[in-house]
């Protein structure tokens, strides 16, 4: 399945894959023309199965900040605030981003910190318009909290390899 996305002068193909190719291969994008990021958010998660909730965390890890941050995380909060995703694609991507910051740091160090701040926006959508259970929302919590007790990459701005803010992440998801 392949979509498109336009925004910041440059427009990129997502592919979705199984999630099992995506641990391997990560995020899979190409250049293509523009686009409107926002239409696109809901024609995107219109469509969403768990394998392209997938291959949209996978990017949510890639060491081009075009991608992570201007594609991947600008969609993904697009998606969600445009309330594009329903609970149940919301709770497995809660499982997915959940999985991701309880691994051991990767060495670029962009996975954790992206994972608790689209983390993050779920708990947001819940907290606009509830939807975990109470066990739900604690575990969520607990994640949270565990996550900032074993923050050791404490990396900000890295010129050319943009932001980690694995500190300031893990408060966005305890705020929400």
């Amino acid at each position: 399945m392949t979509r498109t996305w336009g925004a910041f002068g440059a427009a990129v193909l997502l592919t979705a894959m199984p999630a099992a190719a995506q641990a391997s291969a990560g995020c899979v994008v190409e250049r293509s023309a523009d686009g409107d990021l926002k239409a696109f958010a809901g024609r995107y998660f219109t469509a969403a199965d768990d394998a392209v909730i997938d291959a949209l965390i996978a990017c949510l890890g890639d060491p081009d900040p075009a991608v992570r941050d201007d594609f991947a995380l600008t969609l993904w909060t697009q998606g969600l605030r445009g309330k594009h995703l329903k609970p149940e694609g919301l709770r497995h991507a809660a499982e997915q981003l959940t999985a991701i910051i309880t691994e051991p740091d990767d060495k670029p160090g962009f996975r954790r910190p992206f994972a608790a701040l689209a983390l993050s926006e779920v708990a947001r959508a819940d907290r606009v318009e509830p939807f975990l259970t109470d066990l739900e929302l604690h575990n969520l919590a607990e994640t949270g909290a565990s996550y900032l007790r074993g923050m050791t990459d404490y990396r900000g701005f890295v010129v050319g390899e943009g932001w980690r803010h694995g500190v300031a992440h893990g408060a966005d998801l305890l705020m929400q």
